[in-house]
């Protein structure tokens, strides 16, 4: 198998990349007290908490964010070809 055809779209790999990031955006969340992250192998949305009412900060990495997508395509990408080549 080429990496064209690999990397290629179909049906069963968007299917499988859109339930991957559902579960990743509902599962991996590591919250720590007054810290919050987003983002699973790379955080890309951080957000931070202070004592005072209405103060604290956030963050978001977009080129994390975009490493993280790609990733989660590629993996789906991955178990899909693994589960073409067992049939």
């Amino acid at each position: 198998m080429d990496w064209k055809s690999f990397i290629k779209p179909n049906a069963g790999k968007t299917i499988l990349f859109i339930v991957l990031l559902i579960a990743v955006w509902l599962f991996a969340v590591f919250p720590g007290g007054e810290y919050f992250s987003r983002g699973f192998p790379l955080t890309y949305y951080e957000r931070g908490a202070s004592q005072l009412i209405g103060s604290g900060w956030s963050e978001i990495h977009y080129f994390n964010a975009i490493i993280d997508l790609a990733s989660w395509y590629v993996i789906s990408c991955g178990l899909v070809s693994l589960f073409n080549r067992k049939k």
